[in-house]
């Protein structure tokens, strides 16, 4: 009864087509459309300044208006509504103190549109981290207190696992686009167990802001230096658009010349290698925060790469070796190599491996098909349900949209926050399905030498690794894209995307896994049903090369070969600018667009 419903509804809207010549059918697609890149205004833009604060004992005398807190409570005034900003506060003297907490869950905000202090607003998973202005005001106050020692060395080991789980739980593309400002304040030199050699860390002090850099065995100068370098190398590894370390020193109006001249070249030294500001308040000055740039990057960004490929008919080179109709050179195979359930194995290839061609997970362990078929040599098996790593929920979504679930980039090496982890223009999920590696640019490679490029060969909708040269005059899809200007802040373009052949397909069940992730061809598909989607990468306009955004559109069309039926009758769709959306946003059952 269910088969009989899907199929009436499968041909409805099918128009007849008269019949091609040779036995052809007519299968071929045409789409065209626009799309604009991103809205700089929509994406995130972060600014996140961690203050880091003396509270020793000394400072009850260098600062004993606690003029500190009142720098930073100024600081949070003046970023309290610009989008993007975060704070973060630790204290150092007895110990090291985190002062602001990062939440799933703030609570509620009142009727001045202010939330509460820390103390009366419920939260929830918590930990020591940025927060908003609003709830950073209880952290500035604490500052106030004084007790304890100046321990340097602890504090910046403090600050580098601050910063490292930030960066960790942030999205690539954010961090790219984020500035990190890191403001130390201190009234005097690393002295946490009393053992401060002045004439020593003085001498080491002015070498090191002379020259920028640290030099070997030079005690505690060297030692904060090299915690300096963890800092540095923290924003290379997650590639930060820019982080910088800056100093401010503080003394009170009785402290001996030569100690603040130490004090205050230490510091700079610091600010100088962390490429940062420095500020000296030691002429008894109220402390101010307000020479730090707090200010967001925003950036125009261009198209990078654009991709159409019918997930449901596999590239004709797929077939050689797996399809009859390629050694009988049978005319029947230019109407689609068949990929029902769109998981990157033909059917015919499903049906020798015994897999199910109507469903991308035959064993249901949360790894797809594909996947558990290419990596049989390292023990998986794609009909043997307990052999896959992927038994958590959280394990089984798509962080990143790119259609692979995140406990399978593990096996590919990619990373489950970035679409585009090799930064080659194309999707992980793509690459995986169309067999380039998605954790290495192989784009300009040859892999079956036959004269086309990778990049060339997936856009052509032709596999990488057989050499079908000789048919991609029949089977290559062609495009043409024409830059059409700027609205706003966003470059547009028109596309039209030919010779995109439809297959007869017999339909697709979800996987019975309990899947969050939906991916670029997850979720079920009617019989005779095409999935046909558009990538388009694009990265920023002044930083060719950088990563960028991913978006993705979709069109559903529907071809029958026995009875020779094609929706859209015509062959021709146009996709608005509206279909395409965030990557990690597209859910083929909601923004796959019908004729």
């Amino acid at each position: 009864m269910v088969v009989v419903a899907l199929s009436s509804c499968t041909n409805a809207n099918l128009e007849p087509i008269p019949p091609a010549d040779e036995g052809r059918a007519d299968n071929k697609l045409s789409v065209d459309g626009r799309f604009c890149t991103t809205d700089p205004d929509d994406l995130a833009f972060p600014v996140k300044l961690l203050f880091v604060v003396d509270e020793s004992a000394s400072m009850e005398a260098t600062d004993p208006d606690a003029t500190r807190s009142d720098a930073l409570v100024d600081v949070i005034n003046s970023v309290f509504d610009v989008p993007g900003v975060e704070i973060g506060i630790i204290g150092f003297g007895l110990g090291v103190t985190p002062h602001t907490e990062k939440c799933d869950d703030y609570g509620n905000v009142g009727p001045d549109g202010v939330s509460g202090t820390a103390d009366d607003v419920p939260r929830s998973n918590c930990r020591a981290g940025f927060a908003p202005p609003s709830q950073a005001i209880a952290g500035a106050i604490e500052t106030g207190e004084a007790a304890g020692t100046t321990d340097f060395l602890g504090t910046l080991n403090s600050v580098i696992a601050f910063l490292a789980d930030d960066m960790s739980q942030s999205d690539p593309l954010a961090l790219q686009n984020a500035r990190y400002a890191v403001i130390f304040l201190s009234d005097g030199l690393p002295d946490a167990d009393g053992s401060f050699d002045p004439i020593g860390t003085c001498r080491d002090a002015a070498e090191w802001e002379r020259a920028g850099e640290t030099v070997d065995n030079a005690g505690v100068v060297t030692a904060v230096g090299d915690l300096l370098e963890q800092i540095e190398e923290l924003a290379r590894q997650y590639d930060v658009r820019e982080l910088t370390f800056n100093a401010a020193f503080a003394a009170a109006a009785q402290t001996q010349a030569p100690i603040k001249a130490c004090g205050s070249t230490f510091m700079r030294a610091m600010a100088k290698q962390g490429k940062g500001v420095f500020r000296d308040f030691s002429s008894g000055e109220a402390i101010n925060f307000l020479f730090i740039d707090f200010t967001s990057f925003k950036r125009i960004f261009a198209m990078k790469s654009f991709l159409a490929a019918n997930l449901s008919a596999a590239p004709f080179s797929l077939a050689i070796g797996v399809d009859d109709r390629v050694q009988s050179d049978d005319p029947t195979l230019a109407r689609g190599i068949i990929d029902s359930d769109a998981d990157g194995l033909p059917d015919e290839q499903e049906k020798l491996i015994g897999t199910d061609p109507e469903q991308q997970d035959t064993d249901a362990d949360g790894f797809s098909d594909l996947l558990e078929h290419r990596l049989t040599i390292s023990g998986l098996d794609p009909l043997d349900p307990t052999d896959a790593d992927c038994g958590a929920e959280v394990d089984k979504g798509d962080f990143d949209g790119d259609g692979l679930r995140d406990c399978e980039e593990r096996f590919f090496g990619t990373n489950v926050r970035a679409y585009d982890t090799d930064n080659d223009g194309f999707g992980d999920g793509v690459e995986v399905m169309f067999g380039l590696n998605p954790a290495i640019d192989d784009t300009l490679f040859d892999v079956d030498f036959d004269g086309v490029r990778n990049s060339n060969e997936l856009r052509a909708h032709s596999r990488v690794d057989n050499d079908d040269v000789i048919e991609l005059s029949e089977h290559a899809y062609r495009y043409r894209i024409v830059e059409d200007g700027l609205e706003g802040s966003s470059l547009c373009y028109t596309f039209t995307v030919d010779n995109i052949a439809l297959a007869t397909t017999t339909g697709a069940r979800p996987s019975d896994s309990p899947v969050a992730a939906r991916g670029l061809a997850g979720g079920a598909m009617l019989a005779n049903e095409n999935r046909i989607v558009f990538e388009v990468t694009e990265e920023p306009f002044d930083a060719p090369g950088e990563a960028g955004v991913a978006r993705i559109a979709c069109a559903r069309a529907r071809f029958n070969d026995a009875e020779q039926l094609r929706d859209p009758a015509n062959g021709t769709m146009t996709l608005p600018p509206e279909a395409f959306v965030p990557a990690n946003e597209f859910d083929p059952a909601v923004h796959c667009i019908d004729p």
